[in-house]
């Protein structure tokens, strides 16, 4: 399970020629425009509850390891649900149940389930505060594979 950050740089502005200019440094072996930066924000391991969430609020309930687009305030909402529950773990199957499933992991809430939340929190509180992050510079995707 992914969400992905990637920076679309435009060539029109000057603080982002220099980004593409970096890029340009690695040898593709063929000239071109450097569009955007992708980059891995956040990983997670059989973190069901967190998936389901996903694919429940922008997926349509579609689980089919594509890519969809995750707003700023949608994850906020995650990690608001994830702090709910790290405060009062009885709250778990009200606001982020579980998921059977081959590949899933356990449904019990345990230590990994809140251990998954924590580094949610932990990474969130991170990448929503990015200035980058605030001037919509930088957009995040979820994804999955199973």
């Amino acid at each position: 399970m992914y969400l992905t950050a990637k920076r679309y740089l435009s060539k029109y502005n000057p603080e982002e020629a220099k980004l593409q200019e970096l890029v340009k440094a690695i040898d593709f072996g063929f000239d071109g425009e450097v569009e955007q930066i992708i980059f891995e924000a956040m990983y997670w391991r059989k973190a069901n509850a967190i998936h389901r969430w996903f694919v429940s609020k922008i997926q349509d309930g579609v689980d089919n390891c594509a890519e969809y687009y995750v707003d700023t305030d949608t994850l906020s909402e995650l990690r608001n649900i994830c702090n709910q529950i790290l405060v009062d773990p009885d709250k778990a199957d009200q606001l982020l149940p579980t998921r059977s499933g081959f590949f899933f992991g356990g449904t019990d809430i345990d230590e990994w389930y809140l251990n998954q939340l924590k580094y949610t929190v932990e990474r969130l509180d991170v990448l929503l505060e990015l200035p980058q992050v605030k001037d919509h510079n930088i957009k995040f995707y979820y994804s999955s594979s199973w």
